[in-house]
């Protein structure tokens, strides 16, 4: 059985010599790496995140003039549909105001509270929301 000495100065990195990183540095390196990408992919999404918001936030007064041109229509219906068309007109332009007042960080609030006291009502509103945004946001 042949032996080989103990040397206490062996290594398993990188020769000092040679310039190449041992592999705690790769490591290191392939760290500092992944956290660069991330912090990039983190400023694109705050960035696509901020123009979504301003540009449904751009929408808000044409959300709500189309809610009071609906409420002007429904009132200007035949008679027997008058009485039920001015009530609803009257909520439409409650909600036009409403737009007009608030910004989409205190309609989410609302929205979150209304969704979880009715959730079933909730969906029905969804629906109709969805509908009336996909009108806006075709028109232009």
């Amino acid at each position: 059985m042949s032996t080989t000495p103990f040397d206490p100065n062996f290594s398993t990195s990188a020769a000092p010599n040679t310039g190449e990183p041992n592999t705690k540095e790769k490591i290191q390196s392939a760290a500092d790496q992944a956290i660069k990408t991330a912090e990039d992919a983190a400023a694109r999404a705050a960035e696509f995140s901020r123009s979504a918001v301003h540009k449904l936030d751009s929408k808000r007064d044409s959300v709500a003039a189309g809610l009071e041109k609906t409420a002007d229509a429904m009132r200007r219906g035949p008679a027997t549909v008058a009485e039920k068309a001015s009530t609803a007109a009257g909520k439409l332009e409650g909600a036009a105001g409403y737009v007009r007042r608030n910004d989409l960080r205190s309609m989410g609030a609302d929205i979150t509270s209304a969704v979880r006291n009715n959730p079933a009502a909730s969906l029905l509103s969804a629906l109709a929301c969805g509908f009336l945004l996909g009108k806006v946001m075709r028109r232009d």
